[in-house]
């Protein structure tokens, strides 16, 4: 919680990237200055919790294996997402490839790269159906919006961590709650950032923060 504090109590998004000692976000900052956007920052924030995570699930044992396995699928629809929201933004197709993780399950870094390169969106969607995730894709009630293929990959993702946990009840808890207390610490971190970048009070940014309260 104090870490936290210290962090609402910067008056600038750049203040908060500089202040945050383990991940370097000068890249980030970079963008933001030229485009305004938050993009590249909460990108590098994802970077650094995935390197964490696969990382991390090396060190253990068996249940390092399906822990890695979840981990790429979720990186997999991060991907997804990602390319999807940027072309519908019109984002160029090398700005695009600068902001996918090539270290996902399913799609390699050759299909990645040619779903970037596609102009529409219907065709990013056969890949996706033709590497995997046809069967995710099948309760989005609308395969044209991408709230609906967000919602219905989370779906998908939600499902895979239960079936995790119902085959690995004693040791799975661990693994899934260091992954969230992960999870919540990136999210917060983007919540402050953003939080600064639109001048929110830092009475407003900390009723949105998740911490552990003793």
């Amino acid at each position: 919680i104090r870490y936290l504090k210290n962090l609402i109590n910067k008056n600038t998004v750049e203040d908060i990237a500089k202040s945050i000692p383990f991940v370097d976000l000068r890249e980030g900052l970079r963008y933001f200055n030229e485009h305004n956007s938050l993009f590249e920052i909460e990108n590098e924030l994802n970077r650094h919790y995935y390197n964490e995570m696969l990382e991390f699930a090396e060190r253990i044992a068996s249940q390092g294996r399906l822990f890695k396995e979840f981990l790429k699928h979720e990186i997999d629809i991060l991907n997804i997402t990602t390319i999807l929201r940027l072309k519908k933004e019109g984002m160029k197709k090398q700005e695009i490839e600068k902001f996918i993780f090539y270290c996902g399950h399913h799609l390699n870094k050759q299909t990645l790269n040619k779903m970037v390169h596609f102009d529409d969106p219907k065709e990013i969607i056969k890949v996706i159906k033709a590497h995997g995730y046809k069967k995710a894709l099948e309760v989005a009630k609308d395969e044209n919006s991408l709230i609906h293929i967000e919602l219905a990959l989370n779906n998908y993702l939600l499902n895979k961590a239960m079936l995790l946990f119902h085959q690995n009840p004693l040791s799975i808890d661990v693994l899934l709650g260091y992954m969230f207390a992960k999870q919540i610490e990136v999210r917060n971190l983007k919540i402050l950032i953003k939080g600064k970048q639109l001048n929110i009070g830092d009475n407003m940014i900390e009723k949105e923060l998740i911490v552990r309260r003793r």
